[in-house]
């Protein structure tokens, strides 16, 4: 009874702050529809926790004709009946937020190890001169909620009525069930196995619904290791803003040196490797990938 009483409150209390934000994104959306005059597309994430969604969102919203929010979760807001100025203006503010909270939460000299900050210098984390791009780095998130009702993605281009831009990001399973494990710590490592893969082969089916210019795959692996290159390649052949060379080298200096290879810290079995290993064989975008790359 108790458990049921505290559900129906939960409900309540989201359905009470999604109503708050209806109405003041509404008055905010429609003073500010200027500064979205110029939006041509919408970008958005889909793929799994735990997969370096931060770090190329800060990167991209470092662009001075991008805004990125952060884990607005833009899908909910569709779902709930917004409109397209009600997004924009809530994706704007996120972004906005995380930037400030980025900003003020740890002195750079205090930064725990593991812990990064994604602000890049001199660039526009939460800013822009003309904004031409707009949308949510929410990738798990998406892939959850697009698994359980694709025809939103309808709905949402239908309310922003630009093109939207699909950045599809994976890393090496075995990093990425290992990071899973870490953060779930209630959670053996199996269950981690079975939930990354989950997202996967939810990511199969929605790829195969959308046209094959409207998403980007990307490997966190190659993004570390050329961060210019493949960062020119979303922004400027993907989402279609120019890029100029103190954006690339402003950007590239908050990329870690190498990949974070946290399977070496997770209790990963020669059982467990050969069944993620078959796992990963019958995954198209995720061939090339093992235990020891």
């Amino acid at each position: 009874m108790k458990r049921l009483i505290k559900t129906s409150y939960q409900q309540l209390l989201e359905r009470y702050k999604i109503s708050k934000l209806a109405i003041a994104s509404l008055s905010e959306g429609l003073i500010n529809r200027n500064l979205f005059h110029n939006v041509e597309k919408y970008c958005m994430f889909i793929g799994y926790p735990r997969s370096g969604h931060s770090l190329l969102g800060g990167l991209i919203d470092a662009h001075p004709n991008i805004i990125l929010g952060n884990e607005l979760d833009a899908l909910k807001y569709i779902e709930a009946g917004f409109r397209g100025l009600q997004i924009y203006y809530l994706l704007l503010k996120s972004s906005q937020y995380f930037i400030n909270q980025e900003k003020n939460l740890i002195p750079e000299a205090e930064i725990p190890k593991g812990r990064f900050k994604y602000i890049v210098p001199n660039q526009y984390n939460g800013k822009f001169t003309n904004l031409k791009i707009i949308g949510d780095k929410r990738g798990g998130g998406s892939t959850k909620r697009l698994k359980d009702n694709f025809e939103i993605l309808s709905a949402l281009e239908s309310q922003i009525k630009v093109p939207i831009k699909i950045i599809h990001v994976v890393r090496n399973p075995f990093d990425n069930i290992s990071s899973i494990y870490k953060k779930c710590i209630s959670k053996s490592l199996e269950w981690s196995i079975d939930y990354y893969f989950n997202f996967c082969y939810a990511n199969e089916s929605i790829i195969k619904k959308i046209d094959s210019d409207q998403i980007f795959l990307l490997k966190l692996e190659s993004l570390i290791a050329e961060p210019k290159k493949n960062l020119k390649e979303i922004t400027q052949s993907f989402l279609g803003v120019e890029v100029d060379d103190n954006y690339l080298k402003d950007c590239s200096s908050i990329v870690f040196d190498s990949p974070n290879k946290s399977r070496n810290k997770s209790p990963w079995n020669e059982q467990l490797i050969e069944l993620t290993q078959r796992k990963i064989n019958k995954v198209s975008f995720l061939q090339g990938y093992n235990y020891d790359n």
